[in-house]
């Protein structure tokens, strides 16, 4: 979010996550468990605009795959690009509007499964609590503009509050609670959906971080057969490279 004030910056960054999840399908029943990797290469540029506002765009790429239920592989594209202004008067307080464009592709013919544009805007507001240690709120609203299937078209409106504390030169600990509200155009659906997640993150090298992660899921829907619990486990193993 603009945390750096050059003209511009440029980023590279390589992922490779495995995790252990308890409901690989997000259903209600017949959880099924199981062990997935995620790769994701992205590309993300930021330009200087003002003194407060910044342009951003990023790209991304990433493949899913689950070690014993290969139904369920998929590939995923997401474009985004935006202004962010940053109020200095105001601690910094972030304010964002973008496009956001999503492709899923079935991971066996790269057929489209899904596709999504939409607009965001959204706000975050960081809290220093004193040495090593950080808080933050953040709001965002996503406005789906056009999307196929129909039926999975939605908004989505969803508060974060967050903490950040560094007890160690090496050691990041961050935690997130997050709660939504879903609203799909069709079929009269609405979920709300809480989020929890904790990590703990350590520089390898100085452009290498390995980050141990848990989370858990709960939604609340009013569609018959869409409530699901969901909690997985897991490391990430990143590389950025920044210009």
């Amino acid at each position: 979010l603009a945390a750096d004030y050059k003209s511009f910056s440029f980023s590279f960054r390589l992922g490779e996550r495995v995790m252990w999840t308890d409901n690989a399908a997000l259903s209600d029943k017949d959880e099924l468990t199981d062990i997935f990797s995620s790769t994701e290469l992205s590309l993300n540029y930021q330009l200087k605009i003002s003194s407060n506002t910044f342009g951003i765009l990023s790209t991304s790429y990433s493949f899913y795959r689950y070690a014993d239920h290969d139904a369920l592989d998929f590939d995923s594209l997401q474009v985004n690009w935006g202004v962010n202004h940053v109020f200095r008067g105001l601690d910094d307080l972030s304010t964002w509007i973008r496009y956001n464009y999503t492709r899923i592709l079935s991971a066996d013919d790269h057929s489209e499964l899904f596709t999504n544009h939409s607009i965001e805007v959204g706000a975050y507001y960081p809290i220093p609590l004193g040495t090593n240690k950080a808080a933050y709120v953040a709001y965002a609203s996503e406005f789906s503009i056009d999307a196929a299937p129909s039926r999975s078209q939605r908004n989505d409106h969803g508060l974060t509050l967050g903490y950040n504390y560094a007890p160690l030169d090496n050691l990041k600990i961050d935690a997130y609670y997050r709660i939504a509200y879903q609203d799909y155009r069709e079929r009269g659906r609405s979920d709300l959906l809480q989020s929890l997640e904790v990590s703990a993150t350590t520089k390898l090298t100085k452009g290498i971080d390995l980050v141990f992660t848990a989370n858990y899921s709960l939604n609340d829907s009013n569609l018959s057969g869409s409530d699901y619990k969901a909690g997985s486990v897991g490391a990430l193993l990143a590389l950025k490279i920044e210009f």
